[in-house]
């Protein structure tokens, strides 16, 4: 779980909090709104507050594994944990999910695709080894997507 040790679960529900105080806020300046950029732009920040609070949704179910899980020792969990390892994920799965359906409703430009794009690969690809690691004890991410743009290795001729 590496990363997500270092969430203060107290942090994250206080960030979803103040997400849904700026959401109520955009509500109220899109009723006063007249301009149509402006709606535009309103309503694609309010999308994104949406987006970013299941996306926080998804960090606590994986702090809550956090706390009964030791990334060094996966086989130690009992049945019962394994079980709480499996439905957390399958929280943090669904979040995510939410997360990708909320994004898709407003996407103004191509750079958009790419955020849903790379969101798509790899938070819930982290979340699928999680739930492989400690209920199956997968050592390697056998499950991660093919990738077809990968970058080209540096160039090191300068060295040579």
């Amino acid at each position: 779980l590496g990363w997500i040790r270092g969430w203060k679960i107290t942090s994250v529900e206080y960030s979803i909090c103040e997400y849904q105080k700026i959401i109520k806020d955009i509500r109220e300046c899109l009723d006063e709104t007249k301009c149509r950029e402006g709606l535009r732009r309103l309503r694609l920040w309010e999308n994104r507050c949406l987006c970013s609070i299941e996306h926080l949704k998804a960090i606590c179910e994986l702090e809550k594994i956090a706390q009964f899980t030791n990334d060094a020792e996966p086989k130690s969990l009992s049945d019962d944990e394994k079980e709480s390892v499996k439905q957390h994920c399958a929280n943090a799965l669904s979040y995510c999910k939410r997360y990708g359906q909320i994004h898709i409703e407003n996407m103004p430009d191509r750079g958009c695709e790419g955020t849903i794009v790379s969101y798509c690969a790899t938070i819930p690809v982290y979340i699928e080894h999680i739930l492989q690691y400690f209920t199956v004890g997968e050592e390697t991410c056998s499950h991660r997507p093919i990738s077809l743009d990968a970058p080209p290795p540096p160039d090191t001729t300068f060295f040579n």
